[in-house]
């Protein structure tokens, strides 16, 4: 039954979903995906299947909400909020526990900006993977390359630090872990299946206290924070293409590009250079008034010769 699914029967099956009322384009674009990827594990698992010409649709998915660089300020105010609720704010139960998880919130969104990590991957950090000589967080990834090193910050010391000194730290093992080179995960919770979601739900929550414009709508959530992360790098070390990749762990220039938003500064500095451009008709009057007085510089800068004197 497999060797008679053909390209047609794809593109059938996605315009037929594409047509229900209650599924979107995208929605489509994901079920269609699914079925290719099912039709791949089945010829990568049964040998008479090797040469079979396997049938694929290309469809595309229209971006639903963009990405956006978070701005400092917006930074700043989640993680003040998060580590100091407002005084009128009450936890609707379980008061300590749930100030203890807006703590792991504002530590995660730290680190999710100073790592330019996923968010799993910074909620599942463990300490033996911090190089305290050579200054290196290892990061490990599934979606992309399986590992890649970081620069080790200071802000991302003091975070780890402070989770060690205050037994915020836990092992596998339930222990509680005060070596900073011990195995034990950076958050007591990384064992909770649902913790990246709670955590997600905290900075929503602590967000709408601080009055932002966080949310997909709005093109800023926790995954927002390595777009930031990305692209001030690429800013601070002039378009460093080959080094901003490697922390960032992307494999080709087409996913990375989608990472690397436009800046205000570029924008007015593209804006005075060409006013510039404009300037060299505009300075002389004419083009003809142009030439003449690059002629006259050029006759200025042009060296004296030393007349013969006949002897």
């Amino acid at each position: 039954m497999i060797r008679e699914c053909t390209e047609t029967d794809l593109r059938e099956f996605y315009q037929r979903l594409r047509f229900k009322p209650t599924i979107s384009q995208n929605s489509a674009a994901v079920f269609v995906g699914r079925v290719q990827g099912m039709l791949k594990a089945a010829q990568e698992a049964k040998p008479d299947l090797i040469n079979w010409l396997r049938p694929k649709l290309k469809v595309t998915r229209k971006t639903e909400f963009e990405r956006r660089v978070v701005e400092d300020w917006e930074y700043k105010a989640l993680v003040q909020i998060l580590l100091n609720p407002p005084a009128g704010h009450k936890f609707n139960s379980r008061k300590e526990q749930r100030a203890a998880l807006w703590r792991d919130a504002a530590d995660a969104v730290v680190l999710l900006r100073l790592t330019g990590g996923r968010l799993n991957e910074v909620l599942r950090m463990k300490l033996d993977q911090f190089n305290w000589k050579k200054r290196t967080v290892r990061l490990y990834a599934s979606k992309t390359e399986n590992e890649r090193d970081v620069p080790l910050s200071k802000g991302i010391e003091r975070v780890i630090r402070a989770r060690v000194r205050q037994g915020l730290t836990k092992s596998e093992s339930l222990s509680t872990d005060t070596n900073l080179s011990g195995s034990a995960f950076v958050f007591a919770r990384a064992t909770m299946a649902t913790f990246d979601n709670t955590i997600a739900r905290a900075c929503l929550r602590a967000a709408r206290l601080a009055k932002l414009n966080y949310g997909q709508a709005n093109g800023w959530t926790c995954h927002s924070l390595r777009h930031t992360f990305i692209t001030h790098l690429m800013k601070v070390t002039g378009n460093d293409v080959g080094t901003v990749m490697k922390y960032s762990g992307h494999k080709t220039l087409e996913s990375f590009s989608n990472y690397i938003h436009p800046a205000d500064e570029g924008r007015i500095v593209s804006m005075q250079a060409l006013d510039n451009v404009d300037a060299i008709l505009t300075a002389q009057g004419s083009a003809d008034g142009v030439r003449s007085n690059e002629s006259v510089k050029k006759r200025s800068r042009k060296p004296s010769q030393n007349k013969q004197v006949a002897v």
